[in-house]
């Protein structure tokens, strides 16, 4: 007898890959919300929230930089534009670029990279907030230079700071409202004025959003066809490793894991096995209740077998009515002898098919690594001739 290494790492995915791959591929075209442009789909917005997390955080990062940058120089232009009595102005300035910059510093935590977008918003809303009350104190002659500011704040909410789409508009319209609160409260502008900048400020508004929106759209389509195309492989490699009818690895896969077995078995010292196993006058019961029946019969078998051993062995069908299990990691001989028993008891209760209980009888034959074989394809003809042996001595076909 031989003892084997099944290598089980992937399969938990790619049966859950096969599932999803069912549920959501019908078509490449995603269910999204209309307006937050959401995947209605709970796991996959997970999924794509998550993938995009160290993207969006180093974007942010990006767009806080370039806020600090575009602070300082705006800062440099009112030591040039504005008079003395701005200390106001000064204070606001000053507040905002000492939260800048240690927005900047958090940036650069885990913390952020998990609130980014919470972080973010208020951030934003911040931006809005210092340019209105700069220019509830601005000079009339100097005012027009900071209505711009609005217009990068809401350029930045869609592009370089990094927002989602529904809250980047979220906060455009604030800001829109704080244009028209400063302009309404705390200043004397002619209505051509204050029309002229709103239509300014609402058509950059206008064009940001489109173009938000557009561009977290294909981003997302772009996710989920990768995604696809990521179960697809799964699916097609889950395919071409497993039987069809039970689920069960294949000849192709059980191949590949005894050659792993073999190889723990000798940095480790220790045995795996493989036990062939053939159904005793499988064809009789085919012929009898029809092929859908021996079918059902045969997932039954598989099932049953799978309760029986280690979650770390292996059963595979590689043949009509033919299985192989491939015990691993087995401290002595004995263990697979402890094992193969399990097995011959499991058939000793009748399996139900479509309300009837069936028997079957079984020939099982046995081989142990190192002892009855060297490699992979001698310890599997090893077990089958052991149970061809056993099914002679026993007269069955």
């Amino acid at each position: 007898m031989q003892l084997g290494v099944t290598g089980h790492i992937g399969d938990a995915f790619v049966a859950g890959a096969e599932r999803v791959w069912a549920d959501d591929t019908d078509g490449l075209q995603p269910s999204l919300h209309p307006v937050s442009l959401s995947f209605r789909e709970r796991e996959l917005e997970r999924d794509y929230l998550d993938s995009m997390r160290r993207q969006t955080a180093v974007v942010m990062r990006f767009g806080i930089l370039l806020t600090l940058i575009l602070y300082l120089l705006f800062g440099a232009m009112g030591l040039w534009t504005m008079s003395g009595d701005s200390g106001l102005v000064w204070t606001v300035r000053s507040a905002v670029f000492v939260l800048t910059a240690v927005l900047f510093g958090i940036s650069f935590t885990p913390v952020f990279a998990e609130y980014r977008e919470r972080l973010m918003l208020p951030f934003c809303l911040m931006l809005g907030l210092a340019v209105t009350a700069i220019l509830a104190k601005a000079p009339d002659t100097v005012v027009d230079q900071y209505y711009v500011g609005y217009i990068l704040v809401i350029v930045g909410a869609f592009t370089v700071l990094g927002l989602r789409f529904c809250n980047a508009m979220l906060v455009s319209l604030a800001l829109f409202g704080l244009y028209l609160a400063a302009e309404f409260f705390f200043r004397d502008s002619s209505r051509a004025h204050v029309l002229g900048n709103s239509m300014f400020i609402l058509s950059t508004l206008i064009i940001s959003s489109v173009g938000g929106y557009l561009y977290e759209r294909q981003r997302r389509l772009a996710h989920y066809r990768l995604r696809v195309i990521e179960q697809q492989r799964a699916h097609s490699e889950h395919c071409a490793l497993h039987d069809a009818l039970t689920g069960l690895p294949n000849r192709r896969l059980l191949m590949e894991r005894m050659h792993q077995a073999l190889a723990r078995d000798k940095r480790f010292h220790t045995y795996a096995a493989a036990l062939f196993i053939d159904l005793d006058n499988f064809k009789p019961v085919n012929d009898a209740h029809g092929h859908e029946f021996g079918d059902k019969l045969l997932k039954c078998v598989a099932e049953r077998l799978k309760c029986v051993v280690r979650d770390t062995d292996t059963v595979t069908r590689v043949g009509g009515d033919e299985f192989v299990v491939l015990l691993e990691d087995l401290a002595e001989p004995e263990c697979a002898r402890h094992l193969m028993e399990r097995v011959v008891s499991a058939f000793a209760t009748p399996f139900e098919v479509d309300g009837e209980n069936l028997m079957v009888e079984m020939s099982i034959g046995s081989a142990l690594d190192p002892v009855d074989a060297q490699t992979p394809r001698e310890l599997l003809h090893a077990a089958d001739r052991a149970m061809y042996e056993m099914k002679k001595c026993r007269g069955r076909r």
